[in-house]
């Protein structure tokens, strides 16, 4: 057996070791826990989680004055020849979208196709569903004509 004074005497380490270490543990772990808080579920927003605009006074009349006035515009512009059929198509969704959110408050400007379906905005929702074909189409077909009958129709039954 071997006598104390062959023993090899134990290391001494210096503390800033141990204060590094775990600091820098503690940085890793607030870094994945900061990683996990901002990739967080967030919940979606719908049009049920849309808030409601409050009641306002609203001269019907003469938003109807001013979105066929519109309208016209645009079909002068279509029949002069400086716009095509798919932006006549494009303006008028988006004509018919801006009306009724003046109208009703309804945020149709913003909504999708799919949106609307949800919406239970029938009128609206068929308009713009004739819309979109033509909108897209590079073929130019569709009738503009009618496409702006319709959006006239829908402004003139608005209520």
């Amino acid at each position: 057996m071997q006598g104390a004074d062959n023993l090899t005497p134990l290391m001494d380490y210096d503390p800033i070791w141990l204060i590094l270490g775990l600091s820098v543990i503690a940085l890793f772990i607030a870094t994945i826990a900061l990683i996990l808080w901002r990739t967080r579920h967030k919940p979606i927003k719908t049009i049920a989680t849309l808030p409601l605009l409050g009641p306002r006074q609203i001269d019907l009349a003469a938003l109807r004055t001013k979105y066929l006035r519109l309208i016209d515009e645009l079909m002068t512009a279509f029949n002069n020849h400086s716009i095509k059929n798919s932006t006549v198509h494009q303006r008028l969704s988006l004509l018919a979208r801006f009306f009724v959110f003046e109208a009703s408050g309804f945020r149709a400007h913003i909504l999708t196709l799919s949106d609307l379906r949800k919406a239970k905005r029938e009128n609206l929702t068929q308009l713009i569903e004739l819309y979109y074909p033509p909108e897209f189409d590079g073929l130019e077909q569709g009738s503009v004509n009618s496409a702006a009958d319709l959006a006239r129709k829908l402004i003139g039954e608005w209520q």
